[in-house]
């Protein structure tokens, strides 16, 4: 059984790619607001909560790498989540994903003066990059729905909407 090349299925994702793609760069050029990447523009301010989903989520992806699975042990689940700087008022897996896009930005793109625990553009990539998987799966099911041009508006107007990021 031969796989075949499908046009179609590669114009209904190809064009909520692009967009999404473009929306990703666009979000990720503007989200310094601190000055930690120097040649980078400055983006919106800081959030009153920002800081301390942060920091939840650098120790979430912390205990992750230190226990593994083992996290799921209720002497390690009190461990974690009983620490004092935990702060358990929302659902932990969006943190966990803050905190692990934290960790390998700075690890792939060190800030110019990073000071521990955590710096906050580095966590604002995960905003960013879950804003463009929303652009592509917006654009991709309207696209598969009622077709490619569909799904290419679809993507647009997602990225244009007002106030949706930032």
């Amino acid at each position: 059984m031969s796989v075949r090349f499908q046009p179609y299925w590669f114009r209904v994702w190809a064009a909520p790619a692009l967009v999404a793609c473009i929306a990703w760069i666009a979000v990720l050029a503007t989200i310094d607001p601190a000055g930690s990447y120097p040649n980078a523009p400055e983006g919106p301010g800081l959030t009153s909560d920002e800081t301390f989903n942060v920091q939840t989520g650098v120790i979430l992806s912390g205990a992750i790498r230190a226990y593994g699975l083992g996290i799921l042990h209720p002497d390690s689940v009190r461990e974690v989540f009983g620490n004092p700087s935990y702060n358990p008022d929302h659902p932990p897996l969006g943190r966990l994903w803050i905190g692990l896009l934290h960790d390998a930005v700075v690890v792939l793109i060190p800030p110019n003066d990073y000071e521990p625990p955590f710096v906050t553009v580095c966590a604002r990539t995960a905003s960013a990059t879950a804003f463009a998987l929303i652009v592509f799966l917006v654009g991709y099911t309207a696209g598969k729905w009622y077709g490619p041009a569909a799904g290419c508006v679809a993507a647009v107007c997602v990225v244009l909407m007002p106030r949706i990021f930032g």
